[in-house]
């Protein structure tokens, strides 16, 4: 293999069509979060007027994803607010600093966001098995905290924990595979997750009660600051619910005719979803008096869906849908979790120049000529020549001398040694010559830096042999 074939930057195959990005973005924007947060809504607005909040989440979900369409049409690559930030600010400025501190931020939100939809799942398989609400460790633990006082943290391991950390490594398993055949198993998963959805409906279409579902409380539209209080909160809860529509947009190295099939399938998957939640939620309030919801809001017990179920055909339909729902959050977590880890992918390009013009340094290369270009693979001599350390030093820094005139930090060389020594004599050799010969003052530490000056730069040859620090 060339060494142009070795270090060539990977390029992603562009194998997602319109119907995979849809269904990937819909299927991370469902989840488990509808299915639990019914009755939170329906308390928070206080009535069957939330389905203002998530007609109001809709509108500034469709507004944000114009935005993002148009973001993913212009720079169609993997990465998303990655890239965004990086060429909105430049990448040689302060795109730099912002698309690092995106990515800084997301090492904790993504993790968090994977484990909330695993910790959804493994809550509703709790219904089937309510073993799963077992707990095998519980434990508290107080911290002081610097200028913010102290800070309890509660560790709870259950048998659901296990679920849903088993769940999060088998999507990790699926997601190992070409992106042709993760679309492919995307528009699977939404076969499950549209099932789920039309068998809610039409379970509360045909034994909808009117009165019942717009069963308003007095005053439910009078515009007072309870109101828009109520408005705000469901509004909060259904943005949540809708989150999730950018997700093509990190997956966009991998569209077909991203400037097409980016804006469309953000768009279609808002508009489809937003009619899902309002018709869903409509048909749940028929059947389960909202007032008697909102007793359920802030129970840890929360199975809505499977209550609304299991009042119209049985048990069976309860453990049935919650079946579904348990496929439909794992569907969500597969779709988010191959969108997350497209940006430190992103991350890892970037950072992929770097470590070639490094290792172009370390092992005499040009850097184009490390990076797969045609430059010769051996060092001129103006790229200068290493500084290499002899037992029992372990290595001096900086190691490489590129330009005899400049001296290095605070003018001085840093060694590490494995060995003490009291009064250490130094010698700085290229081949035959004696470059210089230095007795500190102060004792070679081992594991400790110890510092030399560089008054020898003068008398290095930069197409000679490697300049060589030992101790005599």
């Amino acid at each position: 293999m060339s060494p142009s074939e070795a270090t060539e930057q990977p390029e992603l195959i562009r194998g997602v069509g319109l119907a995979g990005a849809t269904t990937l973005n819909m299927i991370d924007m469902i989840g488990v979060g509808p299915f639990i947060t019914i009755p939170l809504i329906v308390s928070a607005a206080g009535g069957p007027q939330a389905m203002l909040g998530w007609i109001a989440g809709a509108v500034f979900a469709l507004c944000d994803g114009l935005i993002w369409a148009e973001l993913g049409a212009a720079m169609p690559n993997a990465g998303g607010s990655y890239q965004y930030l990086k060429q909105a600010y430049g990448p040689n400025s302060m795109g730099r600093l912002l698309s690092f501190l995106f990515i800084w931020q997301l090492s904790f939100s993504a993790p968090l966001s994977i484990a909330s939809g695993c910790i959804g799942l493994a809550h509703y398989a709790g219904y089937i098995w309510p073993g799963l609400d077992h707990t095998w460790l519980s434990h508290t633990y107080h911290l002081g905290v610097p200028l913010l006082g102290s800070l309890d943290v509660s560790t709870v391991l259950m048998s659901g924990t296990l679920v849903a950390m088993a769940s999060c490594a088998f999507i990790v398993f699926l997601l190992y595979r070409r992106i042709t055949v993760i679309a492919k198993l995307a528009e699977l998963l939404w076969v499950g997750v549209a099932i789920a959805i039309a068998w809610i409906i039409f379970a509360g279409l045909t034994h909808f009660n009117a009165a019942r579902a717009f069963d308003f409380p007095p005053g439910a539209f009078t515009l007072s600051p309870e109101f828009f209080t109520g408005m705000g909160a469901a509004m909060l809860i259904a943005t949540y619910d809708y989150w999730g529509y950018y997700n093509v947009c990190f997956l966009g190295g991998e569209v077909k005719d991203p400037a097409r099939t980016i804006p469309r399938a953000l768009i279609i998957s808002i508009v489809v979803v937003a009619a899902i939640y309002i018709v869903m939620n409509i048909s749940v309030l028929g059947v389960i008096p909202w007032r008697e919801m909102t007793g359920q809001s802030s129970a840890q017990n929360n199975y809505i869906v499977s209550v609304f179920m299991e009042r119209i055909y049985g048990h069976w339909a309860g453990r049935a849908i919650a079946a579904l729902i348990i496929w439909t959050a794992f569907a969500s977590v597969f779709s988010l979790l191959l969108g997350y880890s497209r940006v430190p992918y992103a991350a890892a390009l970037d950072g992929k120049a770097v470590a070639a013009t490094v290792l172009a340094d370390l092992h005499g290369r040009s850097p184009a000529s490390a990076a797969g270009g045609t430059e010769p693979a051996e060092r001129p001599a103006a790229h200068g020549v290493a500084v290499v350390a002899a037992a029992p030093l372990r290595w001096v820094a900086p190691g490489r001398i590129t330009d005899v005139a400049t001296r290095p930090p605070r003018g001085r060389f840093v060694l590490w040694a494995d060995e003490f020594r009291t009064v250490p004599r130094i010698e700085v050799r290229q081949g035959d010559r004696l470059l210089a010969h230095v007795r500190s003052r102060n004792p070679l530490v081992a594991n400790r830096p110890h510092e030399i000056g560089s008054g020898w730069l003068a008398g290095v040859d930069l197409g000679g042999p490697d300049v060589v620090v030992s101790l005599r």
